[in-house]
């Protein structure tokens, strides 16, 4: 069933037209009898702290000087750099190869002190000891 929009238009119209106006007195009488129905202010209405009032902020507060202390506190075990003792690396001296390559690259950065080997050409080898028949590529 499809209205036209005229027909749609003028039902609405007919169904909000008012009916006998009310004097003003009668409608205020009548709305403040109906808001006196209603509660205003509800405990229940407030959320967490509003609810709980001055002992929410409380606890909530005491969690956060908890949670501060804790936080200092392990702040405090983390190792700073001048606390962790320097130990002298260790570097290359020989390295020996059991597999044929095509050359054997020995990088040392210093800066980072770290060392690279790099093998070039890398036959294969056979399988690995212990392995379920993989092969070193």
């Amino acid at each position: 069933m499809r209205l036209s929009n005229k027909r749609l238009r003028d039902g609405l119209r007919d169904a909000a037209a008012p009916g006998e106006m009310r004097d003003r007195e009668a409608f205020w009488a009548e709305f403040k009898a109906r808001s006196r129905l209603v509660p205003r202010h509800c405990a229940e209405t407030g959320s967490g702290f509003e609810a709980a009032g001055w002992r929410g902020w409380t606890v909530g507060g005491g969690i956060a000087a908890a949670l501060l202390a804790v936080t200092v506190s392990l702040w405090q075990l983390i190792p700073r750099g001048d606390d962790v003792e320097q130990v002298e690396l260790s570097t290359v001296e020989e390295i020996s190869v059991f597999a044929e390559c095509s050359s054997v690259l020995v990088f040392e950065d210093d800066e980072n002190e770290g060392t690279l080997v790099w093998l070039a050409g890398l036959q294969q080898a056979g399988p690995v000891p212990g392995d379920s028949g993989n092969e070193i590529l």
